[in-house]
């Protein structure tokens, strides 16, 4: 099955920030309603997340909806569902969290897989912790 393309002009600027696109860009609903062409920080800032689609800047092929960018690293819901499920529904926290993470620990970017993995040995404590909650209730 062939990927679906981007089909519009080639983007060079997020249309929020300014910014050169770097990777990927997003073409999605911001939160005060109108679309826009976004780089992943504005899309995790002001990005309203549904709908939305994420592309490859250097192929234009879309990228499958169930993946989700933290800290440049792309998070799969079939092989991290604790994590996906916690970036779905707090990303822009849970990647400040994650940045703040390195900056403690003085990691550069390349320990991104690693916060990534500790973020979701956390994820899987407090959902479970959930979990239980609501079993006792």
């Amino acid at each position: 099955m062939e990927k679906k393309k981007w089909r519009g002009s080639n983007p060079k600027n997020c249309n929020l920030c300014g910014n050169v696109l770097k990777d990927i860009f997003i073409d999605g609903i911001t939160k005060d309603g109108p679309w826009a062409i976004m780089c992943n920080p504005c899309y995790l800032a002001q990005g309203s997340r549904l709908p939305y689609a994420k592309y490859d800047l250097n192929t234009f092929e879309k990228i499958t909806e169930n993946t989700i960018t933290l800290l440049g690293v792309e998070i799969s819901k079939k092989n991290k569902p604790y994590i996906y499920k916690l970036a779905e529904t707090n990303l822009g926290k849970l990647e400040t969290a994650a940045r703040d993470m390195l900056k403690k620990y003085r990691w550069g970017e390349e320990y991104a897989d690693n916060v990534i993995a500790i973020l979701e040995e956390q994820s899987k404590e407090v959902i479970w912790k959930e979990k239980e909650e609501i079993k006792g209730v």
